[in-house]
């Protein structure tokens, strides 16, 4: 016993209950002598009782309500570590299906250019054919007005 009371300090079971019963001894011993100061040690004892209790009450509450919101933040950081996986590969999706239609617009873009080039070299074969056939009806249209020179 004397070795518990002489642990240290802090909170311990046995000492507490020793404590406990030695205060009660000697609340024995003085209500022998005078019952009012009797009374009186009781009375403060049973305060100090009770601000015990409400103390380690409040501190279990305390405590209770830190290792709730322990837990609480544990699953909320598990949420939101699902949520950011979730969105990894999400962005790793569209990631995969931006680069597939990248490659469709290049894809588009060559053969919209291909299709540009062939477009404008037959454009420049028919103007230079059109304009093959104007000087062509022209210059046989200046042969038909031209007057015939004096015989």
């Amino acid at each position: 016993m004397m070795q518990s009371l002489h642990s240290g300090g802090g909170i311990n079971g046995v000492r507490t209950v020793l404590l406990a019963e030695c205060f009660l001894e000697v609340l024995r011993q003085v209500v022998v002598e005078s019952w009012e100061r009797g009374l009186l040690l009781l009375s403060i004892h049973t305060d100090r009782v009770c601000a015990q209790a409400a103390h380690r009450q409040m501190f279990e509450t305390r405590v209770g309500h830190a290792f709730r919101l322990a837990l609480l933040g544990e699953k909320e950081s598990e949420r939101l570590e699902e949520g950011i996986a979730a969105l990894r590969t999400r962005v790793a999706a569209l990631q995969g299906e931006e680069e597939a239609l990248r490659q469709q617009c290049d894809a588009f873009a060559g053969e919209a250019e291909t299709a540009m080039l062939i477009a404008e070299r037959q454009h420049n074969e028919v103007l230079l054919k059109l304009r093959k056939e104007g000087l062509i009806k022209r210059h046989q249209l200046e042969q038909m007005i031209a007057v015939p020179p004096p015989q």
